[in-house]
């Protein structure tokens, strides 16, 4: 079976959501590793956020999880750079789907600016004022 190392928040260790997390990283086919064993624990204390890269780089992927507000923390950040470095494929698990969902207009607003910049960029001009942008 595949290896997975799971980065997240230690705010999220031993929670049920960490247990639905992990199982989810299972149904993807991957084992994922316990990074809180008493050995690797100990290799923290004395390394510090070193003790996890041999960890990373033996994962055949990565999945991270941010704080609830969608940033991400120094350390998991640190991990994601890792696993970026040597290749490894890298997934977000999402939280808080309900509060980060756009209404329609919010999301039609974001396209607009997207195709405006996209449109900016290829003709190196920005026009406010276009009517058109057909969104649907």
């Amino acid at each position: 079976m595949k290896t997975a190392y799971f980065a997240r928040p230690i705010t999220h260790y031993g929670t049920p959501q960490e247990r639905i997390d992990i199982a989810i990283i299972e149904l993807a086919g991957f084992e994922c590793g316990d990074i809180k064993s008493d050995e690797v624990q100990e290799r923290y204390k004395r390394d510090g956020m070193g003790a996890f890269r041999p960890i990373v780089e033996a994962s055949d992927a990565l999945f991270f999880l941010a704080f609830e507000d969608g940033m991400i923390g120094k350390g998991v950040a640190r991990e994601i750079e890792w696993a970026g470095e040597m290749g490894i494929p890298i997934f977000e698990l999402p939280n808080n789907i309900d509060e980060r969902t756009l209404s329609v207009d919010e999301t039609r607003t974001r396209v607009r600016g997207a195709q405006i910049r996209s449109q900016n960029v290829e003709e190196d001009k920005f026009d406010t004022n276009s009517d058109n942008i057909d969104i649907v």
